[in-house]
């Protein structure tokens, strides 16, 4: 069973034009996992500072520092880990003529009360 992390990441959600939408988020601790979930569409996560795992399918995409922007295909599964403190990074989404982004399959985590 998992603790829950003292400091939730914190994150914003910016509509830029009629086709673009970007969610920010900013994570304090390192060990800090975003729970798994996929996309409809393929999507970018640009990470601008510190360092994250990925894994997709649960299979390791990767450990990434940033900046760096990482692909995500559509209907992947992923989850994102923490590795260092101070992890910021924003998911990149065309809309394709929707009101908003929507998750398939999204996780919650069993966590310790």
């Amino acid at each position: 069973m998992l603790k829950r992390a003292p400091n939730q990441p914190v994150s914003t959600e910016i509509k830029l034009t009629d086709d673009l939408f970007i969610k920010t988020a900013v994570v304090a601790d390192a060990g800090t996992i975003i729970p798994t979930h996929a996309h409809h569409y393929d999507h970018v996560t640009l990470l601008a500072c510190g360092s994250m795992r990925i894994e997709a399918d649960g299979v390791l995409l990767g450990d990434y520092t940033g900046p760096v922007g990482i692909l995500i295909r559509a209907g992947v599964k992923h989850t994102m880990t923490t590795l260092t403190p101070g992890v910021v990074f924003a998911c990149i989404h065309a809309l394709h003529g929707t009101d908003g982004v929507e998750i398939d399959e999204p996780h919650e985590l069993e966590m310790e009360d």
